[in-house]
């Protein structure tokens, strides 16, 4: 039968050197994170207004929606060719995001959706520049 060594004078000074990890929260408000609705819809304004009342239904806070315009399918969805794409920008915790989800399966206005989760800042740039665009602004400094 093997007895444990006591420790070493040494190994009670490392352990006084590493930070204890910090206790995980155990409160009951779970974390919030940003998420982007993005729907394919008839009518744009209306899809605005129902993916917002849906979100708000739920207890989530919208934090900016877009209408981006009647968009050309490259296939058709139920016999449409050219779609509404709306977004809805919102903060939810994931406790919420399964209901969410039950209720956009039943949303009479939207064609297609889709759900992810956002990372990046609501005020960045919708896209990078070009490399072109990118040149040429080099060039100018010069």
């Amino acid at each position: 039968m093997a007895t444990k060594a006591a420790p070493t004078k040494e190994a009670a000074e490392l352990d006084e050197q590493i930070p204890a990890e910090p206790a995980e929260e155990t409160s009951t408000e779970s974390k919030t994170r940003l998420y982007l609705l993005s729907a394919l819809a008839k009518d744009g304004a209306a899809a605005i207004k129902e993916l917002s009342d849906l979100v708000s239904q739920v207890g989530s806070k919208v934090e900016k929606s877009e209408d981006l315009g009647l968009k050309r399918l490259a296939f058709a969805i139920n016999k449409q060719r050219q779609l509404t794409l709306v977004s809805v920008f919102f903060n939810a915790s994931t406790a919420v995001l399964a209901e969410l989800q039950a209720e956009l399966k039943h949303a009479e206005t939207l064609e297609r959706y889709l759900l992810t989760d956002w990372k990046a800042d609501l005020n960045a740039p919708a896209r990078r520049p070009r490399r072109d665009e990118v040149k040429k602004e080099s060039s100018r400094d010069v």
